[in-house]
């Protein structure tokens, strides 16, 4: 089970469970593979940060990922609170360069630089950062971003 992929403490369980064991026997197979260092959520959490900046994800996608893999709260927030401001720049940076790459005429064309900005806010990077890595990048659509915003905002 643990071959493919690190598996969260619950995952681990959870699927015990479905394959027929019995809660209690779930559990002592849980803390015994914890103890044989073969579970360890708080590795998989810093894990799962890495490999999801490495990918060009913000903190918001991130704390999706840590929810979808069942990591408990403390550990989840743990691991996000050691993401510093500088790692979560560069992986803007890194979807950011992927995004003009796939539209290259993005200072041209306003419905291309709003593909972009949902883009870079799917990936789950916040709009103040969002819209100042566009300011880095743009020539004079400051005004412009705000209301980029706006109307995707009315939009949802």
């Amino acid at each position: 089970m643990l071959a493919r992929r690190a598996l969260s403490r619950r995952e681990v369980s959870e699927r015990l469970i479905r394959k027929g064991f019995a809660s209690e026997a779930s559990e002592r197979e849980v803390g015994r593979l914890e103890r044989a260092g073969l579970l360890n959520d708080e590795e998989l959490a810093r894990g799962v940060c890495r490999q999801e900046l490495t990918a060009g994800r913000g903190r918001l996608a991130i704390r999706r990922r840590l929810v979808r893999r069942s990591l408990e709260t403390p550990v989840a927030t743990g691991a996000l609170a050691e993401v510093t401001e500088a790692d979560e720049q560069g992986a803007l940076q890194r979807a950011l360069e992927r995004a003009l790459r796939r539209h290259p005429g993005w200072s041209q064309d306003r419905k291309i630089r709003e593909r972009v900005v949902r883009h870079l806010l799917g990936r789950g990077f916040a709009w103040p950062a969002v819209r100042l890595a566009l300011e880095q990048r743009s020539l004079g659509f400051t005004g412009e971003l705000d209301e980029l915003i706006t109307d995707l905002d009315e939009g949802c």
